[in-house]
Formats: structure tokens, C-alpha cells, sequence
């Protein structure tokens, strides 16, 4: 399970770091070379990975739903990159012109933020690796996934979007502007023609 998301810090911290910019984005803060900006690199850092993990092991929806209430996830694996990556265009060429780069779907969800560009933009995604448990049962199966994989995939789910919202939440708390473009009105499915030739003539 991966989750992308994208921010932009909206309060000012020239205090800390000692700048006379009035604005700056997380982006930036992450990226300056400046000891002080190393600071709070790792400060925000710590703190997403940290929030991340205390909410994949304290909440109550972390579970399969089950005889046990087992966990659906194990600790989850946070990283971080900026929304110039040229890997978002190289998706956007390989899936097809439906798929948002980060840049277009911040702007569509704050129309007003028509400044930002895309190297001020970060991007935090997340892994919510399956428990052992989870990967015992399903290493005996040879059609069907087992009992345990498929409650992980129905609530396991159900959690991450409860994880969603819950980064959105207190980023929006911190005076970042952050979504979860899963979880946006906008958000929907779409068959990609040329994933699905390059499937098929890679399976020839």
C-alpha cells in the first residue's frame, strides 16, 4: 500500500530560521543548506514519520476485523520527495494525460495558489506493509487470495483512509496547505490505454 500527498506550508518561519522571506514552503524548508534549515528538516521530518507510526499503532481501525482483531498493518516505511521529481511527468507520460502531476491537482484543489510552482511542492508517501501473518496465508495460496489478505485489502484500506484525513488534519492545523488526492471530489478511475498496451505486449 502506497499513499502520495501533497503539501505547502502557508505560515511564515523567518523567525526560525533566520530569513527575511515572509514565505516559505516546506519544500524549501526541507531543502536549504543553511544549519538551520537542516534543523528543521529533521524536526518536521521526525514529526510526519512520527505521527505516521503512532497512528498506525494506536488506532483502533488498524485491524482485519476478525475473531482476533488482528492488525492489518505492520510500521509503516515514510519518505519524502519534491513535486519537480521528473518521475511525475514520466507517470504522466506512461499512464496518459488524465493522471495529475502534483502541481495540477494542488492547484485544482487551492485554485486561489496560482503562484506555487512545483519546486515548492513536497510530496510524502507511505507504505503500509502487511503483517506476517498476512504474508504466511497468502504464500499457500495458488488462485485465490486468502481470508486475512482480503479483510487487509476491505478494512486495511478503510483505515488508510482514515490516515488520510488524519495527515491533512493536523498538517492543516500546522498552517499547511495539504490534501489527500484520493479523498478529493475530483478524484476518479480510469482505464489507461497505454499502460494496458504496454501490459499486453509485455505479456506477449
Amino acid at each position: 500500500m502506497i499513499e502520495f500527498r501533497v503539501l505547502r506550508q502557508k505560515l511564515p518561519f523567518s523567525t526560525t530560521l533566520h530569513t527575511p522571506e515572509s514565505r516559505l514552503t516546506s519544500a524549501e524548508i526541507w531543502l536549504r543548506l543553511s544549519p538551520e534549515s537542516n534543523d528543521q528538516e529533521n524536526i518536521l521530518s521526525r514529526w510526519l514519520r512520527q505521527s505516521i507510526k503512532d497512528f498506525c499503532n494506536e488506532s483502533e481501525h488498524n485491524a482485519l476485523r476478525d475473531a482476533g482483531n488482528e492488525k492489518a498493518w505492520e510500521e509503516p516505511i515514510t519518505g519524502f520527495s519534491r513535486g519537480d521529481d521528473s518521475l511525475y511527468d514520466t507517470l504522466k507520460k506512461d499512464i496518459g494525460a488524465f493522471y495529475w502531476t502534483p502541481l495540477e491537482i494542488y492547484i485544482k484543489t487551492f485554485p486561489k495558489e496560482k503562484e506555487v510552482t512545483s519546486d515548492k511542492l513536497t510530496i510524502i508517501s507511505w507504505i503500509l506493509p502487511h503483517t506476517e501473518q498476512i504474508k504466511q496465508d497468502q504464500r499457500k495460496q495458488t488462485k485465490y487470495p486468502s481470508e486475512r489478505w482480503v479483510r487487509a485489502r476491505i478494512f486495511g484500506e478503510q483505515f488508510n483512509d482514515k490516515l488520510r484525513c488524519f495527515m491533512v488534519d493536523i498538517l492543516s492545523n500546522r498552517g499547511y496547505h495539504a490534501l489527500a488526492p484520493v479523498l478529493s471530489p475530483l478524484w476518479a478511475t480510469r482505464p489507461s490505454k497505454l499502460t494496458t498496451k504496454f501490459c499486453r505486449k509485455s505479456i506477449i
